[in-house]
């Protein structure tokens, strides 16, 4: 006969406790758990499973939101349209170069991105810098009258090794600048030749109206600056700036005198040839 509060599943086998005959009946049984016990399991689990989705959602929320998960991290600064002025004064100085150096500037008609250039606390000034594939154009301006600007130019191909400076104003007129490089050189010559000879040398290289002549070569250098009856031909190659020798011819007809010599990276003034002097 079974016992009352038995599971349907038993495999027991008797155990004698010692108290009064009675025995105890423990291995390998299945008891039923109660109702009211199971009703009480079932809702705990149910908790911990509510409790599991919300964490979940918690922390979907939280990477959703935060800006170092799913925010777009700042680019560099998108290039913009440069002012028309600006492309104007350039595409008159780029006509203007064709002209001696067809072979060297851009094609007419190429299109040129813009960006400004941060001048800091510098008021009264603007600056942009224009890119064309490998061509470059820093162009600066004072902030004046439309009929009073004046635009510095400075046009860069660092592939071809080749510079140039110059100014438009505001009529079109062009204006070109000599090298760093050759302004330097020049102003060694200038101290040689003033404490050389007697002849009225002017010293003041940033008075010399400059112009680029096109030498038909590639990496070859060449300008002329005038100033009064004063005439200096400056020859050089297109190479490091250390491994740079100028060569420099000066002339005056109205006094008769003629210099050629050479300048080189560190300053050194070498004379080739002199005359109309004893």
């Amino acid at each position: 006969m079974q016992r009352p509060g038995a599971g349907i599943f038993s495999n027991r086998e008797g155990v004698d406790t010692g108290n009064d005959g009675e025995k105890f009946h423990n291995t390998n049984h299945f008891v039923s758990t109660p109702p009211g016990r199971q009703k009480m399991f079932n809702s705990r689990i149910l908790v911990k499973i509510l409790i599991l989705l919300g964490c979940l959602i918690a922390a979907s929320c939280t990477s959703a939101v935060d800006p170092a998960v799913t925010e777009p991290q700042p680019g560099p600064s998108e290039m913009e349209e440069a002012p028309e002025f600006l492309l104007s004064a350039l595409n008159t100085a780029l006509e203007h170069l064709r002209d001696i150096q067809s072979a060297e500037v851009p094609a007419e008609g190429v299109e040129w991105s813009a960006e400004p250039v941060d001048l800091g606390d510098l008021v009264g000034k603007g600056e942009y810098l224009l890119k064309s594939g490998s061509w470059e154009a820093i162009m600066s301006y004072p902030v004046v009258a439309p009929d009073a600007m004046i635009v510095s130019i400075q046009l860069v191909n660092r592939d071809r090794g080749f510079t140039w400076e110059g100014k438009v104003d505001a009529q079109g007129e062009v204006f070109e600048l000599a090298p760093d490089g050759v302004l330097a050189a020049l102003v060694k010559v200038a101290l040689y030749i003033t404490d050389m000879y007697d002849v009225g040398f002017p010293m003041d290289a940033n008075v010399w109206n400059a112009k680029m002549v096109d030498t038909g070569l590639i990496g070859a250098g060449k300008y002329e600056l005038l100033i009064e009856d004063w005439k200096v031909k400056v020859d050089y190659p297109v190479v490091a700036p250390d491994a740079t020798i100028y060569t420099i011819g000066i002339s005056n007809e109205s006094v008769g005198f003629d210099w050629i010599g050479e300048v080189d990276a560190a300053g050194n003034v070498t004379l080739i040839s002199v005359s109309g002097v004893e």
